[in-house]
Order: structure tokens, then sequence, then C-alpha cells
């Protein structure tokens, strides 16, 4: 991918960091979390050690650019776990 594709990319991160954490929390607790503060809320551990291995944390930056680069075309939140749930892609894993 080129350097004008991964930016249209790296604008939807948080977009869909925003609606992973509008569907974690409560609906009085959603409108305090905006595209402004998101960073805020996000944990900061990119990587997590378990069985024996390296992998990124759920939802950070990294994540989200890896399911994008794989399918551009996702938009939201809600597509993103579509994919998760249908596809083999980056981090379903088959073990």
């Amino acid at each position: 991918m080129n350097a004008k594709q991964i930016k249209k990319l790296r604008r939807r991160v948080k977009v869909i960091q925003l609606g992973w954490m509008h569907s974690v929390l409560p609906p009085e607790e959603q409108d305090k979390v905006t595209l402004d503060n998101i960073h805020e809320v996000i944990p900061d551990q990119t990587h997590v050690y378990a069985n024996g291995r390296l992998n990124l944390s759920f939802m950070t930056e990294k994540f989200v650019m890896k399911w994008l680069k794989q399918c551009p075309e996702i938009e939201t939140y809600e597509e993103l776990m579509h994919y998760a749930q249908h596809k083999n892609l980056p981090s379903k894993g088959t073990d």
C-alpha cells in the first residue's frame, strides 16, 4: 500500500476504536468518550504475552491497522467484528 492509502486508513482507526468503546461502556458513560479523548481511554499496553506467544492487544491502533490493511473496505466497528467472525484474517488465527 502506498502512503495515500495508509493515510486514509489511519483516519478510520479512531472512529473504529470509538465504536468499540461505545459498545463496551454503559450509556451514561458513552457521552464522555469522544474522538478527541479516545487515546486517553484506550489502554497503553499494545501487546499481550499469552500461551507462549506475544500478541497484539485488542483494538489498539496497530491491531485496527492490521485489519484495515487486509480489508480496506471496513468503515465501522460492527463491520470489523463481522469480518472477524466470518473470515480468517490477521488476529483470528488458526491453531
